[in-house]
């Protein structure tokens, strides 16, 4: 499918999933829906193909089971790389229309020093935190969002809290 049909959603009761490499993908409303449900993060990306932005949220097969336990959708199509699942309620279309006006692209994200020569995407909530130096690293770790990494992001990242313990001191 390309990514025109993939963002197609006539009916606001209904979420759908494309089974991309090994992960799953939600797109627009149903990530909006996603989003809310279960806190993945969101990406928005502007296609230059379409002329606009989408959103999108992922997260991989190994945590397909329990995206299902968590709010128990009717699963209506089934096929290996494509799901259908019904809503008993309608998605707020206006609020997901505000939320994704609200949503920074990857372009727009804010680059903040976490240590020296290093650098990490935030979100505006963390800008406006600033946590201690003791708790910063207890921060990172609960905001980094694994189940949206690949293996080599997830060493990436250690390599960089190591990197912090070591400009503070071994905490």
């Amino acid at each position: 499918m390309t990514i025109t049909e993939k963002i197609l959603h006539d009916n606001a009761n209904e979420i759908k999933l494309y089974k991309e490499g090994i992960f799953w993908v939600a797109y627009e409303q149903s990530a909006y829906y996603i989003w809310q449900k279960k806190g993945y993060k969101a990406t928005k990306k502007l296609i230059k193909t379409l002329g606009q932005e989408i959103m999108s949220v992922g997260f991989p097969q190994s945590s397909y089971e329990t995206f299902t336990h968590t709010f128990d959708p009717v699963l209506e199509k089934d096929e290996a790389y494509f799901k259908i699942f019904s809503l008993d309620k309608a998605i707020d279309m206006d609020a997901f229309q505000q939320w994704k006006a609200h949503m920074p692209g990857r372009d727009v994200a804010r680059r903040v020093s976490t240590a020296p020569a290093m650098t990490e995407i935030v979100p505006e909530r963390l800008e406006m935190q600033e946590p201690s130096k003791e708790n910063r690293i207890y921060q990172k770790l609960y905001d980094f969002p694994l189940e949206n990494k690949t293996p080599m992001e997830c060493m990436v990242f250690l390599s960089e809290i190591k990197k912090i313990c070591y400009s503070h001191g071994n905490l």
